[in-house]
C-alpha cells in the first residue's frame, strides 16, 4: 500500500525505470512517497541533501549558538526530523483520501518554512543594521548629491524591511510555521478506479445492519407517537365503561 524511497532518478535508470509514474499506472492504489533533498530540477537538482548542510544553507546554523560564534549546527537532526514527520502526515493523508474517493494520479506535497521563516528574519534585521548606517552617513552628508544619494538608498531599504516583515507577518501564522500542499486530479481512466464488489457475507452483513436500523427508526417513530396513543387508549377505555354502564342499564330495565 505504501512505497517510501530516497534514491536518485539516476538509481532508478540503473534498475531500468525511467518513469516513475509507471509505479502508479502498475499499481493504481500504491501511496508513493519520495524524499529529496533538493528536487531533480534547478541549480542544486539532483543531489543528495544532508541535515547538516541544509541547515548551513537554510540559516539555521547562522541563529543558533553564542553571539561569538558564526554558526553553531542545532544539536539534534532538525531536517531529518521534520522531514520524516512531514513525511508521516503526507501518507496519511493519501490513505485517508482513498477511503473517500479512488483516484488515477494524486501529488502530496509538504513544504516546511520554518527555514525561510528564520531566513526572512535574518535578512529583516540586517537591512535595519544597514539603514542606521545610512542615516548616519546622512547626518554626516553635506553635499546635495551625496544627501539625495543616501535618501535613495534608505527609501529602498526601507521598501525591502516592509516586504520582508509582510513576508514574516504570513509565515508566522501558518500552523507551527509550516504548510502542507495537496494537489488531487479526478479520475480520467475508470480501470483505475476500485470497482470490486462486495462478495456474498459482506452484502448479508449491510443488509442486517440496514435492517436493525429500519427497525430502531421505527421504534423511535412509534415513540414520538406517545401522546396520540395515549390519547387513543383514555378514548377507548372511556367507550368500554360506557358500554358496559348502557349494557347494564339495558339489564335492570329488562329484569324490572
Amino acid at each position: 500500500d505504501v512505497f517510501i524511497e530516497n534514491f536518485k532518478l539516476s538509481t532508478w535508470k540503473k534498475w531500468g525505470v525511467d518513469d516513475l509514474s509507471d509505479l502508479t499506472r502498475s499499481f493504481p492504489r500504491l501511496v508513493h512517497c519520495r524524499v529529496s533533498g533538493f528536487g531533480e530540477t534547478g541549480e542544486f537538482g539532483g543531489l543528495p541533501g544532508y541535515d547538516a548542510a541544509l541547515q548551513a544553507m537554510s540559516g539555521l546554523m547562522a541563529v543558533n549558538g553564542p553571539p561569538d560564534i558564526d554558526a553553531c549546527r542545532i544539536g539534534i537532526p532538525i531536517v531529518d526530523t521534520c522531514t520524516g514527520m512531514y513525511g508521516c502526515m503526507g501518507i496519511l493523508l493519501a490513505l485517508l483520501e482513498q477511503e473517500v474517493i479512488a483516484t488515477a494520479e494524486k501529488k502530496i506535497q509538504s513544504e516546511d518554512v520554518t527555514a525561510e521563516f528564520v531566513d526572512t528574519r535574518s535578512r529583516l534585521e540586517s537591512r535595519k543594521l544597514v539603514r542606521l548606517r545610512y542615516l548616519e552617513l546622512l547626518k554626516q552628508s553635506n553635499k546635495m548629491s551625496d544627501i539625495l544619494e543616501v535618501e535613495q538608498e534608505i527609501n529602498a531599504i526601507q521598501e525591502e524591511i516592509e516586504a520582508a516583515a509582510g513576508r514574516m507577518n504570513y509565515l508566522s501564522q501558518s500552523a507551527a510555521m509550516s504548510t502542507i500542499q495537496l494537489s488531487f486530479f479526478q479520475v480520467i481512466n475508470a480501470d483505475a478506479a476500485d470497482l470490486s464488489s462486495p462478495g456474498f457475507s459482506a452484502r448479508l452483513m449491510q443488509s442486517l445492519k440496514q435492517g436493525a436500523a429500519g427497525v430502531g427508526e421505527l421504534f423511535l417513530f412509534a415513540v414520538s407517537l406517545w401522546p396520540f396513543l395515549l390519547f387513543i387508549t383514555l378514548l377507548v377505555f372511556v367507550f368500554r365503561r360506557k358500554m358496559k354502564k348502557s349494557q347494564r342499564i339495558s339489564r335492570e330495565s329488562i329484569s324490572a
